[in-house]
């Protein structure tokens, strides 16, 4: 996908996604103000809130004349539907096109320098080709007390990975116009479960480059009714070897397989999605046969542990 729009080279599409979030939705919204790196556009989708959300966001809008915003229907599909529709009708909206694109939740707490540490790192990178910056998440509760971190992944970011574990949140992302450029061609018809867990499997599967920060400049707010905490304590480790070998890691999966189905892949991923799709056989003996020639992998011990005894009970695709 080309786009004939001149491309702003200092400025950032943030993505906010919005439901019934006015509960914390202020404060985010204060910390995207506060952002050391000013170049941006802001564009709010809201999914059908039936609370004061819209609300705020007008209100912030009329507020912040310097910030230029834009407040937009989302489709009321969910959250990764809503996050993939916005990202596609930006350049249907503002009359530029931008080089960096960046996903934001509607609770968090963005350090200040979040935006412009995230730019310094991609400036690294050549604008032809595509590249995601992620990190590392700290954890908040409702009441902004901190509960620890997302795991540290050393392992380097690859295809083979991709495949079978996201690294990072979405809301931790902020990726250059090539990689946006694959994103907009997603068919939003088709299902998408996460994407963040997309973002990452589209950019390495275009072969582009991934740098994971060991640092975070973000606190993720986890709700009481859903607080996902750290994966270093063994409780946790069981809920996540119990979700993967649900069905529920086998419709992920093939969710994300269906979005790379067309693209244009290198020689190596090539032959390297051709074994994957063997650990979908009813012969266990293949299944571990693909699994081994695909060589992909997750981030822990433990992880890959719980991938060997997935594809043993045929619980990845």
């Amino acid at each position: 996908m080309k786009n004939k729009k001149y491309i702003d080279k200092d400025r950032i599409a943030i993505i906010l996604c919005t439901y019934n979030g006015d509960k914390f939705l202020e404060q985010q919204l204060e910390t995207i103000k506060l952002q050391t790196y000013k170049e941006y556009d802001l564009f709010i989708s809201d999914d059908g809130s039936s609370d004061s959300t819209l609300k705020i966001v007008n209100e912030f809008k009329d507020e912040n004349p310097l910030i230029n915003s834009f407040i937009l229907k989302g489709p009321k599909k969910g959250f990764a539907q809503n996050f993939i529709s916005t990202l596609k009708k930006i350049l249907s909206i503002s009359e530029r096109s931008y080089l960096y694109y960046a996903f934001c939740d509607q609770d968090d707490i963005w350090d200040i320098k979040k935006l412009e540490i995230a730019v310094k790192k991609l400036k690294e990178f050549s604008f032809c080709s595509p590249a995601l910056y992620c990190s590392r998440t700290k954890y908040i509760n409702s009441n902004g007390k901190d509960i620890g971190y997302s795991p540290l992944f050393k392992k380097e970011p690859s295809f083979n990975n991709a495949l079978v574990q996201s690294i990072a949140g979405g809301n931790t992302m902020l990726f250059n116009h090539a990689l946006y450029e694959y994103l907009a061609s997603i068919d939003v018809n088709k299902n998408i479960v996460s994407h963040d867990w997309l973002t990452y499997l589209i950019c390495m599967a275009a072969n582009g480059m991934v740098f994971y920060d060991n640092n975070s400049y973000i606190s993720y707010r986890q709700h009481e009714a859903n607080i996902v905490g750290s994966n270093n304590n063994i409780m946790q480790v069981y809920k996540r070897i119990k979700l993967m070998l649900s069905g529920n890691f086998t419709e992920w999966v093939n969710s994300n397989l269906v979005h790379i189905d067309n693209m244009e892949l290198s020689q190596g991923n090539n032959r390297t999605l051709k074994s994957f799709y063997l650990v979908g056989s009813t012969n266990i003996f293949i299944r571990f046969k693909g699994l081994i020639a695909s060589r992909v992998y997750r981030q822990t011990f433990f992880g890959n542990i719980t991938l060997i005894l997935a594809a043993a009970l045929k619980k990845i695709i």
